[in-house]
């Protein structure tokens, strides 16, 4: 009888094993769709401390992209003109932050904000690197683009 649940207990941990999904992100070398063109630029907005950068990416093909991580950051990718062949990503980073009040009164630092601890970020890429995520039948794939050029911010007067 000991040998019975023995065995039986050793199938349910084998099976269990077996079972188990890989955690691991899905980067795939090649891609239902080709990327013509991809570019970035910085800008800078029109309140003190607030800069950005924007990407933007060109399909050869219409293709519905989700994400993208790029310099530390992720965002989503939205399409231009909803053709499914031209994204853009929008990264805004600010400079503003309040100052923190201490004071031995506690209701005097009424108002202070949690800081926010940065989190890990899932991909080490370079400056001019970027992955991008986008849905399949096997589920979400990644799919890094390298040499994403840098372009000129166009100004408005």
């Amino acid at each position: 009888m000991k040998i019975l649940i023995k065995t039986i207990f050793a199938a349910f941990i084998l099976i269990g094993i077996l079972n188990c999904k890989s955690t691991d992100k899905m980067i795939v070398n090649k891609t239902p769709f080709k990327i013509i063109n991809a570019t970035y630029n910085n800008w800078v907005g029109g309140v003190k401390g607030v800069r950005g950068y924007k990407v933007e990416i060109q399909l050869d093909k219409a293709y519905e992209l989700d994400s993208i991580y790029f310099r530390n950051r992720k965002t989503i990718l939205e399409s231009k003109k909803n053709d499914f062949k031209s994204y853009i990503a929008i990264f805004t980073i600010s400079d503003n932050h309040k100052d923190l009040i201490l004071h031995s009164n506690p209701k005097k630092e009424f108002g202070n904000q949690v800081p926010v601890l940065k989190k890990n970020f899932p991909f080490e890429l370079k400056n001019n690197e970027a992955m991008i995520s986008f849905q399949t039948k096997k589920g979400i794939q990644y799919f890094k683009i390298e040499n994403i050029k840098k372009v000129e911010a166009k100004h408005f007067p």
